[in-house]
């Protein structure tokens, strides 16, 4: 009965100490600790995948520390590791979620570079500067999906049928090859041209790029162009229909009417033989018709008629006309001739009165039955 009641206090007691001491769980592990002067850094990764406390941490390969604590911060892995200082762990590193063998443990692997500022303890290793190695599940899940229904199978099919593309074809295969190699060759030889195209169109870029504000502009303000002409659109198709319309019925009348501009064209053609034949007198002609034009408006400047004669009178005429004077009366001063001046005289005036009678007209009411000219009957 003792011995009851003994056990029964100290499973009471157990009990006690379960519910107020500490656990299992919160019992530092054994062998988390780094001996000599350590740094803490903070290191974030995309994923921790099984990384588990005191799992080692070698910087260039060499065991420098130990994982202290892991931890989830904002859906990514956060590990808090510690170093030694003697590392001289540097602030560009980057770190490495590693297998030391395919099924073995995982690690953290820190690259170290041999320059750069020296970590004192406290930083943050960003997401940016770690990585995470592929797992050997993902290696297997690779591999599986590469065999089962993966590219093993359309490589066979590709193989079947490269096979029945090229059997029992070999010389069109051949000279599709011999054309092919004539290509290259034409293409190779005409590299020079190539590269004048390329700089060429380089040259043109080039002003391009130093235009582009005049370009700029000229896009913004054709807008509005464009949108009159969106706008515009009915009326335009109905012009090229009406367009349309009047070219059938141009070329309707255009064939109901060649025949006769077919004929009329035909008896053009000698009139502009013609012409052309006397090309050459065309000039004459054209100085002729001026010099013509310059004498008709000096004959007739305005509304009266030019007209200009001339009278010849010779010595001869005049001793024909007048004949042997008489002789002059006693006292009278008159010698011999002085009938002869008035006879030449009287015969002049009447000549003179005889050409203006018969060129004028006789002065008087009577009817002109000629031409009048500013009141002279011609």
């Amino acid at each position: 009965m003792h011995i009851r009641r003994t056990s029964g206090l100290l499973a009471l007691a157990m009990l006690g100490l379960t519910a107020c001491g500490p656990t299992l769980g919160s019992l530092p592990l054994p062998g988390k600790g780094v001996s000599g002067n350590t740094i803490h850094v903070t290191m974030e990764f995309g994923d921790a995948l099984n990384l588990a406390q005191g799992a080692p941490v070698k910087v260039n390969g060499v065991d420098e520390g130990k994982v202290q604590k892991i931890w989830v911060d904002n859906y990514h892995a956060v590990a808090d590791v510690e170093i030694k200082t003697d590392a001289n762990l540097r602030k560009n590193m980057v770190g490495r979620l590693r297998y030391t063998t395919p099924l073995g443990e995982l690690y953290v692997d820190i690259t170290n570079p041999p320059t750069g500022e020296i970590l004192k303890g406290g930083e943050t290793i960003p997401l940016a500067a770690t990585t995470t190695a592929p797992t050997v599940e993902d290696a297997l899940s690779s591999a599986g999906l590469l065999i089962n229904g993966g590219g093993l199978g359309a490589i066979e099919k590709i193989s079947t049928e490269l096979k029945h593309a090229f059997v029992g074809k070999e010389p069109v295969w051949r000279d599709l090859l011999v054309r092919i190699n004539s290509t290259v060759t034409q293409a190779n030889a005409s590299t020079k041209d190539f590269d004048a195209a390329l700089t060429a169109l380089n040259g043109v870029s080039v002003t391009l790029g130093k235009n582009r504000q005049v370009i700029d502009r000229a896009l913004k303000e054709i807008a509005p162009a464009a949108a009159v002409l969106n706008s515009e659109a009915p009326n335009l198709t109905q012009l090229l229909t009406a367009v349309e319309k009047f070219g059938s019925q141009a070329n309707s009348t255009l064939q109901a009417s060649k025949t006769d501009l077919l004929t009329t064209l035909s008896e053009v053609q000698p009139v502009l033989a013609e012409l052309a034949a006397n090309k050459g007198s065309w000039a004459k002609s054209l100085d002729a018709l001026v010099l013509a034009a310059n004498a008709v408006k000096r004959i007739i400047p305005g509304d009266y008629l030019n007209l200009g004669g001339s009278l010849n009178l010779t010595t001869d005429l005049l001793s024909g006309l007048g004949g042997t004077g008489g002789t002059g009366g006693t006292g009278g001063g008159g010698g011999t001739g002085g009938g002869g001046v008035s006879g030449i005289t009287g015969t002049v005036g009447g000549i003179i009165n005889k050409l203006i009678n018969g060129i004028v007209g006789k002065p008087g009411p009577q009817k002109c039955t000629g031409i009048l000219v500013a009141g002279i009957c011609l």
